[in-house]
């Protein structure tokens, strides 16, 4: 019988031969939320140090794309400054 080992994160039993590609997949997830998480961040900065006027530009430029996530964060950080 084959030695398993039980992943930390899912609670998955693996074969110990697959139980280090299945760790490394779980640390790139993990490393890809962290960036994810940083890029909106930066982002959020980056609208901060925008003029009310080029960020209502912005809007309707999002919206007319159908750019939805993008305007709704424009929108926030519109109603922040109000």
């Amino acid at each position: 019988m084959k030695q398993q080992i039980k992943c930390p994160h899912c609670k998955k039993l693996f074969p110990i031969e697959e139980s280090l590609k299945h760790e490394a997949e779980e640390f790139r997830k993990k490393l890809q939320k962290v960036e994810e998480q940083k890029s909106k961040e930066d982002s959020q900065k980056d609208l901060r140090m925008t003029s009310t006027k080029e960020l209502n530009t912005m809007l309707n430029k999002f919206v007319k794309a159908e750019s939805y996530e993008a305007a709704a964060r424009i929108r926030d950080e519109l109603s922040r400054r109000k």
